[in-house]
């Protein structure tokens, strides 16, 4: 028999692989510190004058802010990633959902923070500078519209999104199916968390979110990690075909991949001891 191989000048998608994967992992990594160091109101009853006293006291407000900037960002990337190793399989049509979804929730989120970041950041130390029923009704105004976006953020980007995301794990043949069915209780309860948030802050509202939005958090952090470790060194994937990808991250044997989706850029030469086994494929005698 003879053996092809694949060029390696013309490895695009392990890359871009690799490329989400950091994406993903860094992005969680950097959320989960940002909201472990965002302030949190212990007042439920009257909350906008604590939470502005709480913005105009923390220096790092912006800072914070910028960085949970970046997360958004990386995260939506990985994802964006994720969702393109479902293309060609079972699970695209609810792929295709999620990437809507994505693109729509992605600037819901970045607006958000650019509100709750900058906007009530200025509003509110200049109620600290110059105390009065102006400023502090400035102030007030521009938090309620804060928490207005952020139960956007939370129905799209923590809730909606992950679920489409979820659904199309269930689909696909080759991610775990409880990984998918993890997304969707956890982005339903996000939904539920965001519909009482609506009704003001409260306790409730908080314990549900922070139950909800920490695990989803370590969900896209998986799939990270599965993105990395799905390639084989040596692996070139012309349309990110889904078993392919995943199957060494599952520990699955790897048969050949039929097809042109599979195979576009390969040569074919005669067996060499040195190459690596890893990126040698015994095609049937014919």
């Amino acid at each position: 028999s003879s053996t092809w191989s694949f060029d390696e000048t013309r490895l695009v998608d392990r890359a871009s692989l690799r490329f989400g994967s950091v994406c993903a992992i860094a992005g969680t990594v950097i959320a989960l510190v940002g909201n472990l160091l965002h302030p949190r109101i212990s007042r439920f009853d009257d909350p906008v004058p604590d939470f502005v006293r709480e913005v105009a006291g923390f220096d790092a407000w912006i800072p914070l802010h910028l960085a949970l900037v970046a997360s958004i960002l990386l995260i939506a990337a990985g994802q964006f990633v994720f969702l393109r190793t479902l293309k060609g399989g079972p699970a695209e049509g609810l792929a295709r959902l999620g990437l809507g979804a994505l693109l729509v929730s992605t600037p819901i989120a970045l607006v958000t923070l650019g509100i709750d970041g900058y906007a009530e950041k200025v509003a509110a130390d200049a109620f600290a500078a110059s105390p009065s029923a102006a400023t502090f009704a400035t102030a007030a105004a521009i938090g309620h519209v804060s928490w207005g976006v952020f139960m956007l953020l939370i129905l799209t980007f923590v809730g909606l999104t992950p679920i489409l995301l979820g659904l199309a794990v269930t689909r696909s043949e080759d991610y775990p199916t409880p990984l998918g069915w993890g997304a969707v209780l956890f982005g339903a309860g996000a939904v539920v968390a965001g519909l009482i948030g609506l009704g003001g802050q409260s306790g409730l509202f908080w314990g549900l979110f922070l139950a909800t939005s920490g695990p989803l958090t370590v969900w896209v952090l998986i799939l990270g990690i599965f993105l990395w470790r799905g390639v084989p060194e040596g692996t070139a994937l012309d349309s990110w075909p889904t078993p392919y990808v995943v199957a060494s991250a599952l520990g699955r044997p790897v048969g050949r991949p039929e097809g042109k989706r599979w195979i576009d850029r390969v040569h074919v030469e005669e067996p060499q001891d040195a190459l690596d086994s890893s990126r040698d494929f015994a095609l049937p005698e014919s």
